[in-house]
């Protein structure tokens, strides 16, 4: 299986926050082979950014580089083409969300898979249209 995964996954793999579990089972999925993830390349910044300036749990600068650099390994990032990021910005008009959340829609779009997300607010914002495309962490179902 392949889906796209948004920084509020990859998050829950280096700090423990609700859900941390189902996204440590995702990863260890993908470390075994069992899926593939994927995310656009600006996930990197965003995943930098949520760790660096998390309210309740403060890493080490250095625990944060080793966290980017685990997520770049094992996530492939891709650069978004100029069809996604038309995309993107129509997405992010429409719903109204973030470019920067639309993004890793358009990507999931383009790819013809899921997108998979922990942000329930972008969810709920979400078309009708739009949530058979999107699977909120709390509701997947990740074999042990």
């Amino acid at each position: 299986m392949e889906y796209v995964v948004d920084a509020s996954v990859i998050v829950k793999w280096f700090i423990p926050e609700e859900d941390s579990d189902k996204a440590g089972r995702l990863k260890d999925l993908l470390i075994r082979g069992e899926v593939s993830l994927y995310s656009p390349r600006c996930t990197l910044v965003e995943v930098a950014n949520a760790l660096t300036l998390h309210p309740l749990v403060k890493l080490s600068e250095d625990d944060i580089v080793d966290a980017v650099s685990a997520s770049e390994k094992i996530v492939a990032h891709a650069d978004l083409t100029r069809e996604e990021w038309m995309t993107a910005i129509k997405l992010a008009r429409e719903i109204p969300a973030a470019v920067y959340d639309s993004a890793y829609l358009a990507l999931s779009l383009n790819m013809d898979t899921n997108l998979i997300t922990a942000d329930s607010k972008l969810y709920e914002g979400l078309p009708n249209n739009l949530k058979p495309h999107v699977i909120l962490l709390r509701d997947l179902h990740v074999p042990l």
